[in-house]
């Protein structure tokens, strides 16, 4: 690696750095939209979610930021912060469920019914007090607005009626230093438009509300062949790139675990974020994107799967530390189109596993994260756990 002209001591420093967000509900009953299988040990609560993603930050040295879904993790929050709090975790962003309430099957922010718009500001307001409450850095704002049939809606007035609910929102935020990130989707549940169907969509509405509004990008919400790492350098270069939800995926929003389907897909994204952080004019801004897993574990082992999902963000974002810039550059501008390919390739085919051993040695942590971890006791007991 240091024949490649890569700063290995560098590549350490920034894996050090690295926040990688870790949800709530990746612990718990889950599952596809059809049928959610329960597996023994599931946590049944927000304070067993947080000892499950305990578990994930122990073993990997990331994942000490936990990501909370309201309604789904409803409680006491005081007692939460002090819980979280007491084992030296954190709250990362907090995501919102406007959809699950039969007012919403035609709309929520955007709905023609004055009543039910502000009755979803009032969630959105909510979920804003418990962002303060915990101490989380930002909010997720995803809708379920749109249409299944064309005529259905009228495009202009459920954009103005959007755009007037998610400044409602948005002025909640006050001077509190929190992201208001707009996260779009491509389709589903409405099949003939989204309301915010795609980056450019999200991105409007993130410049119309201001400093703090930005943009969440989901790898699974995009159109087949979608380049999602050009978007990701488009969004770092505007100051608009809030947060993703890092997931794969082979047929839509799949949800699956990060970097089991396409890993350079996964790289190449990596690549831009340590791109952003190389470029003084972008480091500042690249740095507060909140980097959170957003996975669905059907028949997949909860702490486990979770803890392969941060393992492989970190050899994706090992590899892109190792990319030698500044020949990377040199080739591009000469317009060796091989040669600079080559640059990335030579990254993505480097075995990190000594670089990932190394600094997780500095960290205290010995052993593989996955085979440490089903050995372990907690391991064994939280099958048996109530």
């Amino acid at each position: 690696m240091e024949d490649r002209g890569v700063d290995v001591e560098l590549a350490l420093r920034e894996l050090s750095k690295l926040v990688i967000e870790v949800p709530s509900w990746g612990f718990s009953n889950s599952g596809t939209r059809f049928y959610s299988f329960g597996q023994k040990g599931d946590a049944t609560d927000f304070f067993q979610r947080v000892d499950d993603c305990e578990q994930v930050w122990k073993y990997t040295g990331n994942g000490r930021d936990i990501c909370m879904h309201i309604p789904w993790d409803e409680c006491d929050f005081k007692a939460a912060r002090q819980y979280v709090e007491g084992k030296k975790m954190a709250f990362g962003t907090l995501n919102t469920n406007l959809f699950q309430d039969n007012d919403f099957a035609l709309g929520t922010l955007a709905n023609s019914e004055r009543r039910i718009r502000e009755k979803t500001i009032a969630k959105l307001i909510h979920c804003l007090d418990v962002v303060k409450a915990v101490g989380a850095k930002s909010i997720n704002v995803w809708t379920i607005d749109g249409s299944n049939i064309p005529g259905q809606n009228d495009f202009r007035q459920r954009r103005k009626w959007m755009l007037e609910s998610l400044a409602e929102g948005y002025r909640h935020i006050g001077d509190d230093d929190i992201s208001y990130n707009i996260e779009y989707k491509l389709f589903e549940p409405s099949f003939y438009h989204n309301e915010i169907a795609d980056w450019g969509t999200a991105l409007y509405y993130a410049r119309k509300l201001g400093d703090k509004a930005k943009v969440t990008v989901d790898l699974g919400h995009h159109a087949f062949g979608t380049n999602v790492a050009q978007i990701v350098s488009m969004l770092i270069d505007e100051g608009k790139l809030g947060a993703f939800h890092l997931n794969d995926n082979n047929c839509g929003d799949d949800d699956l675990i990060p970097g089991t389907i396409n890993p350079f897909r996964l790289f190449a994204i990596e690549s831009e974020m340590v791109a952003g952080l190389l470029d003084p004019e972008t480091e500042e801004v690249t740095r507060k994107v909140r980097q959170g897993i957003d996975t669905s574990f059907c028949i997949e082992p909860r702490v486990e799967a979770m803890i392969l999902s941060v393992v492989n963000l970190q050899i994706a974002y090992a590899k892109a530390l190792l990319v030698n810039r500044t020949e990377l550059k040199k080739r591009q501008m000469d317009n060796d189109v091989l040669g600079a390919n080559q640059c990335l390739m030579d990254a993505y085919n480097t075995d990190v596993t000594p670089l990932l051993t190394e600094w997780r040695a500095r960290q205290g942590i010995e052993g593989d994260p996955y085979t440490s971890y089903i050995s372990s006791e907690y391991c064994k007991k939280r099958k048996d756990r109530a």
